[in-house]
């Protein structure tokens, strides 16, 4: 965080735009990926209907993967 701060000290001019870059080219050095974690806090979305859309869309996933002539691609 400090060589970030330091960095945007010395670019003050930089735009909205560059600045996620910036962001983004220090998270990809210097993040460590096992403190990193994907919060979403989306208005009126629970937990049980995050779960519910998750096993739709691993069903529909399946179903791809059957679709004759398609290679899915998946972690």
């Amino acid at each position: 965080m400090q060589r970030f701060a330091a960095y945007l000290k010395s670019h003050p001019d930089m735009t909205e735009i560059q600045k996620r870059r910036v962001i983004s080219a220090f998270l990809d050095k210097f993040a460590l990926e096992e403190e990193i974690e994907d919060e979403l806090d989306l208005a009126g979305w629970t937990k049980d209907l995050m779960d519910d859309m998750t096993d739709v869309y691993d069903e529909d996933m399946l179903e791809v993967q059957r679709i004759p002539g398609i290679t899915l691609i998946a972690p």
